[in-house]
Order: C-alpha cells, then structure tokens, then sequence
C-alpha cells in the first residue's frame, strides 16, 4: 500500500504537537535543561519522562528520589522530593593480602561514611566515580610492584531503607615484580639515576624517577630533552627490564612566554610579575618557582609548564596552563566569647586580585563590647620589579592594658623587595603617621598611690587623654626558605627590625626598638606538621611613650592567659601590671591535617616582658610561679585554611598560674600563630 502524492505532502507540512510547558519544583538547574532539550522529542508522553527522569536520579545514587508530574493550568509541574544522595554504608576488600583495607580505601572516591570522609566532601555514594575507583586501586598496587592486580568491578548492594548501599570489590593481587636490568644512556654527568635495580617494579616510583631526570636537564636549558623507553617482562623470574634512553637536546632560550587557562587574572600583568623573560635561557625549575609564586599570591590555583618548539633551532616557547583561583573575594565571619571583652564580632573581607592586575585587597573590622577596630589595605606586587611589593593602609587599633589604653589612628606605606633571585633575603620598610591617644586607666580609691605613681613615671610629658602625633619608620631584613609563607609547612625563617619613631607635641622625643625573631617548619612522619617560634623585642630609650610599653598575654603570645597582662609591676602589687621595655617569647605546635581545610593541633607557649632595672628573665614583682623568668601555657586548637586568610580557634591552659589568672581561656586567631 502506498500514499498517494497529496497525503505525503499534508502530512510533512503538519507541524508535530507542541510540547506542553514544564514547570520543575526540586530539580537541578543543570538537569532542568537537558529535561527541556529532550522533552521536545518524547511527543508529551509523561510516562517516558518520568521513567527517563528515575533512571538519572537511580544512576547517580539518589534511590529515595520521589518524582511526580502532574498537569496544571496547561504546563505540566515536575516535583522531585527526597533527593538526596545515598550513604556508603560499607565498603569491603575480598582477596587483598599485600595492601590493607585502610591503605586501599585512601584511593576511592566512594569511601565509607565516616568523619574523616565527610571532611574531605565524600562518604556518599556516586555510581558515576566506580571506574575511578577500580583505577585508584590498580595504581595502589602498581605502586607496590604487583602491575597485573585485577580488580572487579565493584558489586553494590542498596539497603532495604534506599538510605545506604554497600560495596565489595573483588581483587587479585597476582606476583610482586621487581625492576630487572635497567639500561641507561644519556644521563646527565654526575646525575645518579634515582631508582635501583631489585627494587620493586613501582609505576609511579619510576616514572617519577625519569621525571626528575628530565627536569634535570631542563633545570640546564634544554627545554626539549625527551627520553625512549623500552621495557621486557620475565614472568618467570617476575621481573621487568626497562631501557631508558635519554636525548637532551638543543640549549634552549625563550622566545616567548604564553600564558593560557586564565579568566579572573589578565596574561600580559602575569607576565610583568614573573621573573622570566623572553630572551632569558630556559630555565624549568625556576619556572614552578614562579607558579608555586604565584599560588603563594592567591591569584593562581596551580599550573603546568610545557615548553614548545619555537620558530628557530635553539628558541622555545614557555606555555604556562595555569587555573583560575576559585573567587576572586573571600568573605569571613565569626562570633565569639572573649573575657574582658564579652562577644567579638570579627569581619573579614579580601581579595588577591582587584581589576584583574593583581591588587590585594584586605579589611577587617572587629566590635565588642570594649573596642571597635578596622583596618584597610591595598597593596600591589611587582611595582616596579616582579619580586617586590608596595601597600598602604588605614588602621584604626585599640590597645588595652592593666593601667594603659593606648588607641591609635593613621595610615602607613610599605615597600618590600627581593635581594636575591630565589627570593630567600628580603629587606622591607614601612612609615607611619599616627595620632595617638594614651590615657591611664581609672583605678579603685584603695590605689591612690598607684595612681599618682603612674601618672608621675609615664605621663608627665604625655599627659593623660591628650592626643600626639607620631611618625614611625622601621626596617626589616628577613632570610625565609618556608615553602608558602602563612599555611607553611617546611623551611625557616628569620628576621631583624629596626624602628625608630618620632613623637610630636606636647614633647618632641625619638625612641629606638629593635626585635629579631626565628620560624621553624617540619614535616613529620605519619603527616605530622610542626611549627616553632623564638622571638624578642627591645627598647633601647631611656624614657618610653606609653604606648611603647611591652606586655605578654593573649592569643599572639601566651594562650590561656588575658590578652597583655603579664609584665612588670607597679609598686609591687601584681594587678598593676604597667609593661616593660623588653619581651622575649616562644611557642611549639604539634598538627595533623584531617583534610586540607582541618588541622587540629596542641601547642605550648612562653613568654614575659621585663624592665630594663631588672634584666632579661628576672621579674620578682609577680605572684605568678615563673619557670626561667617566663610564663607557660599549654593547650589545644584546630587551624581553618582558609585559602587567603587562616582562622584558628583555641583552648589554652595556664601552667604558671597566678592569682589574677583564669583557669583556662579560649581564644580565635588569624593566621597560623608561628
């Protein structure tokens, strides 16, 4: 039976039925779309799209799914409820000998739900991630030189409540092999090629291994330095021979640098800040420097180096594939509990990279029931060369002490730079112009005495409430190899300051102060950190301005002790603590990173300031048991990496307690603290 030629044509000039509107309650921006470019060729019929819209929800784990299509005032209203993703209850190994369930579980993605998984964002179950799973668990065993382990695909069982599922993967570990003869050529002069015959045949051990010798070469200038390899397997002895023929190529100098993968950070103001040049020899270490540079901004959230031939012999382009750092501002709050002080507010806002050329910017403003602080920076990196950086910023700071407050308003500029191309010496400067405010604080009708005492030995040229002007400048040499300046976790640092500030009226009077302090970072064993601090500072004046007058206590000193309330005494009473000219402190801290973000941490501290009549480490006016001149604490707390600004939150204990002292404190903290 055919159609006749008039019916063909009516029926290809009728338009199909249009599709009827869809209205989604609970589903997924993304899903909406490919729901809307689909529902077009299902010819309105629901049941295909609720069957097509379960099996999306099934496949990616989300059994509790509810869907619901309902026609109402001509569109039909799609509603999805309980959509959440399932737990993994349990996952199980049958067959592992060589490698633990705990060391295999570290390479899936789809782990049991439990504290430490939750940490890292999984514990739940994604159907999607199976066969990065199998291929995590293969490299686990390459690693270990088993490099024929077969792993099946996981068997996944789903709760009779749809709440969870349990997975076990079947696994056969099969013969270690071990690294057989190894031919090498073309190894650089004096280079021992890092991996031994007899070793276990690692995969990524030795190709880690040739990568080093590649960057080896390219450290030299050959940009272009490749190798061949050819391997044999022995299954009866169960080892692998492995040729490696390494060709190095021309020496090579840039002709250009490109930069790609950028959005949020403009390419021509990445190249001002690097210190690699078009012109310069290839050089591929320092390259990552500059990368690892870059990430240590906060402009970069990493990138690769790939050198490409260039149009002549000898000439290569340097490509840097650099990501995009996740925001460009990073906004922070929190709320809590100081004594003294009632409840701190704390906001934060910065950003490492204003107007896509790398501005830092960075506010923070604190209210309590005691003190309303803020301060607003802008600085710029590479002013005038790529390793240095230029800032100002307006501050307003409180500062309180037993018998003195001390509030100061201004603003500062601040110039620092690199002496060295491995950024490992750096001098620094900063000017501040000031008006401060030292006013004696009220004391009960019992310390007359004391009062007029104090008023005497500090107030006389500065009286009490009267605003002076103040400018300041200070110095800085520092030697830091720390491998990410705050969130460090290896290397050392040291640095010496010298300040001198002027005072204007009522008295004109100049005072000099120096300090040096030492940082310490180790990686430990088990992925422990630690990090240690030694610091002092000295006034060398014989009269002090108040506001120059040092004390200990609080979160950046002595934690588990009221915020500058330890130093010297006046008139021998301990709860008139007045401050000294000298302090001398120290701290330890002992990590371990439950995830990137989390590093919970227990930490010891010492510290005091003396007086330049009794000496360094010797304050007899204190009821507080001293170990050395110094007071200690102890403590514990957990470290938030944030990625541009830390926040730390911690429990101290006083251990040479005194009368005057709580029993134990909590503070919050910027930064990582040593």
């Amino acid at each position: 039976m055919t159609l006749s030629p008039l019916l063909l044509g009516l029926l290809l000039a009728a338009e199909p039925t249009p599709p009827t509107p869809l209205v989604f309650h609970g589903v997924e921006p993304g899903l909406q779309s490919q729901l809307r470019a689909h529902w077009r060729f299902l010819g309105n019929h629901v049941e295909s799209l609720e069957a097509a819209m379960k099996r999306v929800y099934f496949g990616t784990g989300k059994y509790l799914a509810q869907v619901e299509i309902e026609a109402r005032e001509g569109a039909l209203h799609i509603t999805v409820r309980n959509s959440r993703v399932a737990r993994i209850r349990r996952v199980s190994f049958v067959g592992n000998a060589v490698l633990s369930d705990a060391q295999l579980m570290q390479r899936l993605i789809n782990r049991e739900d439990a504290f430490s998984a939750r940490m890292a964002g999984l514990g739940r179950y994604l159907p999607q991630a199976r066969g990065e799973d199998r291929t995590g668990l293969r490299s686990a065993y390459h690693d270990a030189g088993h490099i024929f382990a077969e792993i099946s695909a996981p068997r996944v069982t789903v709760d009779p409540d749809l709440r969870g599922v349990r997975l076990e993967f079947e696994i056969d570990e099969g013969p270690q092999y071990a690294l057989g003869k190894l031919s090498l050529s073309g190894l650089p002069a004096g280079y021992a090629f890092p991996y031994r015959e007899g070793e276990p045949f690692a995969v990524s051990r030795i190709r880690a291994a040739v990568q080093a010798t590649l960057d080896r070469y390219r450290a030299q200038g050959y940009a272009l330095a490749k190798v061949t390899e050819a391997s044999e397997v022995q299954h009866e002895a169960q080892t692998v021979s492995l040729e490696l023929n390494f060709e190095t190529g021309p020496l090579c100098t840039i002709s250009e640098v490109r930069v790609e993968g950028l959005s949020k950070l403009s390419p021509d103001r990445v190249r001002e800040l690097l210190r690699v040049q078009p012109g310069q020899p290839y050089d591929h270490r320092l390259l990552r420097e500059e990368i690892g540079r870059l990430r240590g901004l906060g402009l970069i959230m990493d990138g690769t180096v790939e050198a490409q031939p260039g149009s002549k012999p000898g000439e290569v382009v340097a490509v840097l594939h650099l990501a995009d750092a996740m925001q460009r501002w990073f906004p922070a709050f929190s709320m809590t509990y100081l004594p003294g002080e009632g409840t701190v507010l704390l906001l934060q806002l910065s950003s490492p990279n204003l107007a896509e050329r790398a501005l830092r910017f960075y506010s923070s403003l604190w209210l309590s029931g005691q003190r309303q602080l803020f301060d607003l920076s802008l600085s710029q990196p590479g002013y005038f060369h790529p390793l240095d950086s230029a800032g100002v910023e307006i501050h307003n700071r409180d500062r309180q002490m037993a018998l003195i407050r001390t509030q100061t308003q201004g603003f500062s500029l601040s110039y620092g730079m690199s002496l060295d191309q491995r950024r490992r010496w750096r001098i620094g400067g900063r000017l501040l112009l000031d008006r401060i405010v030292s006013t004696a604080q009220s004391l009960p009708s019992r310390f007359e005495e004391a009062s007029e005492a104090l008023q005497e030995r500090y107030f006389p040229d500065y009286p009490s409430g009267t605003a002076s002007g103040r400018i300041k400048l200070s110095l800085n040499l520092s030697y830091d190899t720390r491998d990410s300046g705050l969130l460090a976790t290896r290397g050392t640092s040291v640095s010496l300051g010298l300040g001198y500030g002027y005072s204007a009226p009522p008295n004109f009077a100049g005072s000099l102060e120096t300090s040096a302090q030492w940082k310490g970072y180790l990686r430990l064993p088990g992925q422990f950190r630690f990090r240690s601090r030694l610091g002092a500072r000295w006034n060398l004046s014989q009269a002090l301005h108040p506001s120059d007058l040092m004390v200990v206590g609080g979160m950046t000193t002595l934690r588990g002790f009221l915020t500058n309330r330890i130093g010297p005494v006046l008139l021998n009473d301990p709860r008139l603590v007045i401050g000294g000219d000298r302090l001398a402190q120290g701290s330890v801290e002992l990590g371990r990173p439950l995830n990137s973000i989390l590093e919970p941490f227990i930490f010891a501290d010492a510290a005091n300031a003396f007086s330049r009549d009794t000496g360094w480490f010797h304050e007899p006016n204190t009821v507080r048991p001293l170990i050395g001149g110094l007071a200690f604490s102890t403590g514990f707390g957990i470290l938030v990496r944030l990625p541009v600004l830390p926040l730390r939150f911690e429990w101290g204990w006083p251990i040479t307690r005194g009368e005057t002292d709580p029993e134990w404190l909590f503070s919050l903290g910027i930064g990582t603290g040593v």
